[in-house]
């Protein structure tokens, strides 16, 4: 839900982000196909979308397959017109794979990672460095060759329910 301020935040799985105003997306019928918010490349795909206020305190948070994330300032990522391709938001390589979820955090939040051979890791927010959007992370969970992550869940503190976040 937006106040009709905010700016949208659109993350790929290769890496790639753009963050543009809402009101650059016109309002539209519910049968309509919609507008382009970012150009992928022919292997990309989107992985999440966040609708990001202006004067957020919250942080974006960057999972990949190989166990590796991030938490980085919205303030890294400079407004541009919807459509283009955007700008490089997390290194993907084969050491830490392609971005399997983002999510904006809260510092009261944890995170709760799982991964396909069933093990699951609860750590909170804090514990993951904030760094550039140009970066590859930190490692977060250690995988045997062949586990990669199917969820990764964006948890809030006791006094709330669990199940934001990413899916």
């Amino acid at each position: 839900i937006s106040d009709g301020t905010s700016d949208i935040f659109i993350a790929t799985k290769e890496g790639m982000s753009i963050r543009f105003n809402e009101d650059d997306v016109r309002g539209m019928g519910r049968s309509a196909r919609g507008v382009k918010g970012i150009t992928l490349s022919k292997e990309d795909s989107v992985i999440g979308m966040e609708v990001l206020e202006k004067d957020t305190k919250d942080t974006i948070l960057m999972v990949t397959g190989k166990g590796y994330g991030k938490r980085s300032e919205p303030t890294e990522y400079r407004v541009q017109s919807r459509g283009g391709v955007g700008i490089i938001t997390q290194k993907t390589t084969d050491k830490v794979g392609n971005v399997i979820g983002t999510t904006k955090v809260k510092p009261t939040q944890e995170l709760i990672l799982s991964t396909d051979q069933g093990q699951v890791i609860r750590m909170k927010i804090t514990d993951i460095s904030v760094l550039g959007r140009n970066t590859q992370g930190v490692r977060l969970i250690n995988l045997d060759e062949k586990q990669e992550f199917v969820t990764s869940l964006a948890v809030v503190d006791d006094e709330e329910k669990a199940g934001e976040g990413i899916h």
